[in-house]
């Protein structure tokens, strides 16, 4: 995730680290679906691996309101600015939330990393790639890249056939 992509975690996150409002857009009622990277990587990494061709979603089922999402992300951050409403865009979705049957029945998947855990770990890299942006790093969202590079080259360096034959395929990337 970049600082400025539009999304509403960098978006929030990033207000709340420099002490901004937090805008939300509408009322707040609609909600949202959160899943921590590693989850999300493990549940493509099980469905790259089976024999699986049709339609998976991978996700997190627990919804919250983008309100709640808000006030969470202010305690957490711990700022004082508060939130701020603009009018809600005509195309923004009221609800989203995946429904994950087929992952847990045909994958044994389901997110495992606790949404506070996860936000947590979220919110520590942004203070460094907020940090990094105010000092002038050119795009702090390069070390997204070092990240996916480091990935690819942990699977490469995996005993695919192995794992494939595994009647559960090991949680590979869950940090507890």
């Amino acid at each position: 995730m970049r600082l400025q992509d539009g999304r509403v975690v960098p978006a929030f996150i990033s207000q709340a680290l420099r002490n901004e409002s937090l805008t939300i857009f509408g009322d707040g009622s609609q909600t949202r679906s959160f899943c921590y990277v590693s989850a999300l990587i493990d549940g493509f990494f099980r469905l790259a691996m089976s024999t699986e061709h049709g339609p998976i979603n991978i996700g997190n089922p627990v919804e919250m309101t983008i309100q709640e999402f808000a006030e969470r992300i202010i305690e957490i951050v711990g700022c004082t600015s508060g939130i701020e409403y603009r009018p809600l865009p005509v195309d923004d979705p009221k609800v989203r939330r995946p429904d994950i049957t087929r992952a847990r029945t045909l994958l044994g998947w389901e997110p495992k990393v606790p949404f506070d855990k996860g936000i947590t770990r979220t919110i520590e890299y942004f203070r460094t790639v907020v940090l990094a942006f105010e000092i002038g790093v050119p795009d702090p969202g390069q070390r997204i890249s070092l990240i996916a590079r480091n990935i690819v080259s942990y699977f490469e360096h995996q005993d695919y056939h192995r794992v494939r034959r595994s009647p559960e395929i090991p949680n590979l990337l869950h940090r507890p």
